[in-house]
């Protein structure tokens, strides 16, 4: 399975605001090689990542 690059981040947020939904946390498992949404949203998110790029807001925790 090859990845890396290209994800759009942006559509979980939507489909979370959507649905009128306001978790307290949101995990995201990532390469973090993608687009993110400009914003961070309201409620706490941890990127747990694979590879060594950066996020731009959350709580970032390097997994390898």
């Amino acid at each position: 399975m090859k990845g890396g690059g290209g994800a759009r981040f942006a559509p979980v947020f939507e489909c979370i605001e959507k649905q009128g939904l306001q978790p307290e946390t949101l995990i995201y498992f990532t390469d973090a090689e993608g687009k993110f949404p400009d914003y961070p949203p309201n409620f706490y998110v941890v990127w747990l990542i694979k590879g060594k790029q950066k996020v731009p807001w959350g709580q970032r925790i390097q997994l390898n």
